[in-house]
């Protein structure tokens, strides 16, 4: 084999492991259980830049 040709398989081999790794990232980041149920803040106040705020 020359080495363009094994450049090409090693390339190749790099491509697939990396669609695999992609992949399963991919894969986890769907199942992952994600809660966007958003907390009570009716009455709490905060102070940005000197105001207050409050939640209705």
């Amino acid at each position: 084999m020359s080495t363009i040709e094994l450049m090409g398989l090693v390339n190749a081999q790099k491509k697939t492991a990396r669609k695999a790794i992609e992949a399963d990232y991919h894969q986890r980041n769907e199942f992952t259980r994600h809660d966007f149920i958003s907390q009570d803040k009716s009455g709490k106040c905060y102070t940005y830049r000197g105001v207050q705020y409050c939640y209705r």
